[in-house]
């Protein structure tokens, strides 16, 4: 089992970063308990001023500083039964450059930059989707679940509480939200300006263009290495002719 780390920073313009912790045994699922904050805090929750401010003073702390909080408990094991309502999202459903057959869910007009999604952009987008417009719900996501067609970078699913147990909808949800195809377009709206997504679009690029550069440079040097080679072997050649 995993817990999320989701201590957001001032402001809230960090996204969400999860820690995975190993599995202890009781589940065969990398589960992290996505607990959202539909609203950053406010400037009253940071002494001093807003967030942004110089570091608070000792005047500021009167009675002087806070005690460190107490680690958070684990939370108990979530019960399998009580998830069979819950919403199953895989990568590869919002992705714009796979066919129906290999896994896609939404039309390639709703997933305009939806290439290559993985698990950490549906639980980003998930989270900027509450922040948003103040929807709280139960989710959770898998990082050992895979879709059958599915390729090693797309492994994870992301779970979500849509419908109760009572079969209303859950947390009164975003408007235009009102079943799994819906969910999915809300997601794939927000997964192109992902700014953990850009970073890691950027950072493949960049690496790939080094790789491209080394090889071209590789294959120059092979190149002129042949020429030389076929030069002085002409040079050193002597013609023989009969005595």
């Amino acid at each position: 089992m995993s817990r999320a780390s989701n201590d957001s920073k001032p402001g809230g313009a960090a996204e969400e970063e999860f820690e995975y912790e190993e599995d202890d045994g009781t589940n065969d699922q990398d589960v992290v308990d996505l607990s959202v904050r539909a609203a950053p805090p406010s400037s009253t929750d940071w002494p001093g001023g807003a967030p942004g401010a110089p570091p608070p003073s000792a005047s500021d702390w009167p009675a002087g500083p806070p005690a460190a909080a107490a680690p958070a408990a684990r939370p108990p094991p979530l019960d399998p039964a009580k998830l069979k309502h819950w919403v199953a999202v895989y990568p590869v459903y919002l992705c714009e450059e796979l066919s129906t057959a290999r896994g896609r869910r939404l039309p390639r007009a709703a997933l305009a930059g939806c290439t290559g999604v993985t698990l950490d952009d549906l639980v980003q987008a998930f989270v900027a989707l509450c922040r948003e417009t103040g929807w709280t719900t139960k989710a959770i996501a898998e990082g050992l679940k895979r879709h059958p067609r599915a390729e090693w970078e797309q492994a994870g699913r992301l779970r979500v509480e849509l419908w109760g147990e009572d079969g209303a909808l859950a947390g009164a949800p975003p408007p235009g939200v009102t079943d799994r195809a819906s969910f999915m377009r809300a997601l794939a709206a927000r997964i192109p300006a992902l700014d953990s997504r850009k970073a890691r679009i950027a950072a493949y690029e960049a690496h790939r263009a080094a790789w491209e550069e080394a090889r071209r440079k590789a294959a120059g040097g092979k190149a002129a290495g042949a020429v030389k080679d076929k030069a002085g072997g002409g040079a050193g050649k002597t013609q023989r002719g009969r005595r």
